[in-house]
């Protein structure tokens, strides 16, 4: 790991590396990973939320963007 300066760290991992297992890591840790660069983001880019982060995200999406055209999909598959 590398330490950016602000509480960012970098993680050179291998491919064999699995994302669950540093997400899992970094959420006991009081962090979240996030996937920056990688061939296969089969297992997403962005830290799961939690539910009620995941209930926080909808409601502000919702009021926000109430037709849903903005950014579909993009951080999250069901926003």
């Amino acid at each position: 790991m590398i330490e950016w300066g602000g509480a960012l760290r970098w993680l050179a991992a291998s491919a064999a590396t699995e994302p669950q297992r540093v997400r899992e890591w970094s959420a006991a840790n009081g962090g979240h990973a996030t996937l920056f660069h990688a061939t296969d983001k089969s297992g997403g880019v962005f830290q799961p939320l939690t539910t009620t982060t995941h209930a926080l995200h909808a409601r502000l999406k919702s009021a926000f963007d109430p037709h849903g055209v903005l950014n579909r999909g993009r951080l999250y598959p069901e926003f």
